[in-house]
């Protein structure tokens, strides 16, 4: 039995509607089923059941929501232990981050993190995911944030709540494909491209679907960085598809942006990745720090 799995059922418990608590989870309902289903395995008996199409607790569910919430409770105490000791605790963790979430809301928890504990350094590296996996094989950082995080014999994954998104088109504004109202990826087989490295995941997503439609991109440009794409893109006829989550305000207002019809909307998993039997006190301070701030918390019930 899992924190997360106490964490889902308490939400459920709390809004009694699958949909509902995975939208506030930021997971997908069949996750939640999935979790909630293990849970009561594990349990040996159903946690709720649908009464007058109302779901609703089982006795064994009102059980465990007494003994979760003191649970839960006890948990946080825990917790706030170890943040007390943010001043006082030393120390440096190296942490490979993928740029594709450089505008999500990981970001200002990174931050809090930092003006929590100030006496432990926080260096950064960003990279595309799979070379943020290769940087910890090799022991040049502590751990990774990816997306699209994959468990091994020699790393470990803990799981924060997934992103959705879709893949954008984004050019010039006065590109000629910016006067389309409508964009697929039958109307841009012809262009031009300039797109992420091989060391983005998103790449040979990208690849992969547009071989579904028959066709495979002309890309002319390889980037590592999203300022060089911005340059690349703000001087010449090119165009790049981008997952929504990788854009910012700026380049809003900066680029056209029209979404790809025919792209499937993405449920991208995001993770903290470590290799196994790391028990380095500030790194496992920092992974539970953003796990538990990256989860909605607890309402009384």
């Amino acid at each position: 039995m899992e924190i997360r799995q106490l964490k889902y059922f308490l939400e459920i418990a709390q809004v009694r509607n699958y949909s509902m608590a995975a939208e506030r989870l930021y997971v997908s309902q069949p996750a939640l089923s999935s979790s909630i289903k293990q849970l009561e395995r594990e349990i040996g008996e159903p946690v709720f059941i649908y009464k007058n199409k109302t779901l609703s607790l089982t006795p064994a569910g009102m059980d465990l929501l007494g003994k979760t919430k003191e649970f839960m409770e006890s948990y946080h105490h825990f917790l706030d232990s170890f943040q007390k000791t943010g001043e006082t605790m030393s120390g440096r963790i190296r942490l490979g981050i993928t740029q594709l979430l450089a505008n999500s809301e990981y970001i200002p928890n990174l931050v809090n993190f930092i003006q929590d504990y100030p006496n432990i350094n926080l260096a950064l590296r960003e990279e595309g995911s799979s070379e943020v996996h290769n940087l910890l094989i090799n022991n040049k950082i502590d751990i990774g944030l990816v997306v699209n995080p994959t468990e091994t014999p020699v790393i470990g994954v803990t799981y924060l709540p997934s992103i959705r998104s879709k893949k954008v088109l984004v050019c010039r504004k006065n590109h000629p494909i910016a006067t389309l109202s409508r964009i697929t990826f039958d109307s841009i087989r012809a262009e031009r491209f300039v797109e992420l490295s091989e060391r983005f995941s998103f790449t040979s997503s990208l690849i992969q679907e547009c071989l579904n439609y028959h066709f495979t991109p002309n890309i002319l440009l390889k980037c590592t960085s999203k300022e060089l794409i911005r340059s690349t893109l703000l001087h010449s006829d090119m165009v790049a598809i981008l997952p929504e989550m990788f854009l910012s305000p700026e380049d809003y207002a900066s680029f056209h942006v029209i979404h790809v019809d025919d792209s499937v909307e993405e449920e991208i998993k995001i993770g903290l990745i470590y290799k196994k039997g790391y028990n380095y006190k500030p790194g496992t301070i920092f992974m539970n720090y953003l796990e538990e701030r990256m989860l909605p918390s607890e309402a009384v019930l």
